[in-house]
């Protein structure tokens, strides 16, 4: 305390500092109505909302419902909504609409396809095999392969190299996926009847090898083209070695990707992406369900 009391003893100012504060002002006192603005505008605002709340207002359907039934000589006021006047039918299922919606888009790609000279077989299937609507998903490639329409065009065991499985069944589509890194491969089988195809003709190059085409494709492939170029399919006693060559070019991760789908001849159809792999190897896959 006596070092502290040395210390603050030491301490002054200046005098230019202590004739400013000899100099100082009397603060200004503020108008006698600026010290109630607030106050009013507040009771202001709560009388508003008084009048508000006290207004009349049309009771609710129910509580007018409940005054008919219960209150002698009741009449409603035109203002006043019954509830019994309300349509409280059920809500039509979505998913029959789904349904519905789903089979015309059939009914559509089959008139194309029959257009395009597509076999008959494929499109007289019964498309009831299989409900449009059902949905499952697969823990391993053996677990997909259980189901019996689809195991025919499956891979008969899983691509070396590549994992994180994953297996999908739904709207009579079902596909297996493989990851490694950014390289996926992903096979779906569609059974018949479920969708059209753009079929690529194996004499006439132009309509599937990348080949002929440089990136852009936007600029380099003719737009009567584009479709088929883009997504081929082949039947199936037309594929080669040469047919997935063909389908080839650079993928990102530094190898190649395959895009291609093999029309088989009960009508089902196979496609396939393929990354990281090469020509023989897609080949392999292809060529064990021909």
């Amino acid at each position: 305390m006596k070092y502290y009391k040395m210390y603050m003893d030491r301490q002054g100012i200046s005098p230019e500092v202590h004739e400013k504060l000899l100099n100082l002002e009397a603060p200004k006192r503020r108008p006698v109505w600026t010290r109630y603005g607030t106050l009013a505008a507040c009771a202001a605002l709560i009388i508003g909302l008084g009048v508000w709340r006290l207004a009349p207002e049309a009771a609710p359907a129910e509580d007018t419902q409940n005054a008919c039934q219960f209150v002698p000589d009741y009449d409603s006021q035109p203002c006043e909504k019954s509830a019994a006047a309300e349509d409280l039918s059920p809500a039509p299922n979505p998913n029959g609409a789904v349904k519905d919606e789903y089979k015309q888009a059939l009914d559509r790609g089959t008139e194309e396809a029959v257009s395009r000279g597509e076999p008959q077989d494929n499109l007289m299937a019964d498309i009831s095999a299989t409900p449009l609507w059902e949905g499952e998903t697969f823990a391993s490639l053996a677990e997909a392969r259980q189901e019996e329409a689809f195991a025919p065009y499956l891979p008969a065991s899983e691509p070396e190299g590549y994992s994180a499985f994953s297996g999908t069944l739904s709207y009579g589509t079902l596909s297996v996926f493989w990851s490694r890194g950014y390289d996926n491969i992903q096979v779906s089988v569609r059974l018949a009847g479920r969708r059209s195809c753009n079929l690529a003709d194996p004499a006439r190059p132009e309509t599937y090898d990348l080949s002929l085409y440089p990136i852009p494709w936007c600029d380099s492939v003719p737009d009567e083209l584009r479709e088929v170029v883009s997504a081929p399919a082949f039947r199936a006693e037309d594929m080669t070695l040469s047919i997935v060559e063909a389908r080839g070019h650079g993928h990102d991760t530094g190898g190649m990707t395959y895009s291609f789908s093999v029309l088989h001849s009960d009508g089902t159809l196979v496609s396939y992406r393929c990354d990281g792999m090469t020509a023989q190897q897609v080949w392999a896959m292809v060529e064990e369900t021909l």
